[in-house]
Formats: structure tokens, sequence, C-alpha cells
């Protein structure tokens, strides 16, 4: 059986080839953040205490329905 080679190409000739074929798949790679903290920066920490009470403090576990009113 032969080994197949990675492919990467560029975003332009990854649009051409999906008008061109019918089944594609596609492999995202992105660089990893080894350090990650939840504490936000200290430059924007000041911002996030401004806008604390915008959002709730829990968040519900589903979605709230879809409605749609008409205005007349």
């Amino acid at each position: 059986m032969k080994e197949k080679k990675l492919n990467i190409i560029s975003h332009k000739k990854f649009e051409n080839k999906v008008c061109e074929e019918s089944i594609m798949l596609v492999l995202i790679a992105k660089k990893v953040i080894e350090n990650f903290s939840d504490e936000p920066p200290e430059e924007i920490k000041k911002e996030l205490k401004e806008f604390l009470n915008v959002f709730p403090s829990k968040l519900p576990h589903v979605l709230p329905l879809y409605m749609t009113f008409n205005m007349l």
C-alpha cells in the first residue's frame, strides 16, 4: 500500500478545490497556549468590572425559546 503524504495548500487553492470536488477532508491545526490561565490579564480587569452587571451570574442550561413578534 502506497503511503500518502501531507498536502498543505493555500486558502485560494482550497477554495478552488472545494468547488471542483464532491468530498473534501480537512485538518486544521492550531497552536496551543500552554500557560493558559482562567484569570484575565490586568490590563482588562478594570473594563470587565465596569460591565459586571450586564450578564447574569448564572446562565440557564438550555437556550430560550425562539419567538417572533409581528409589529403592526
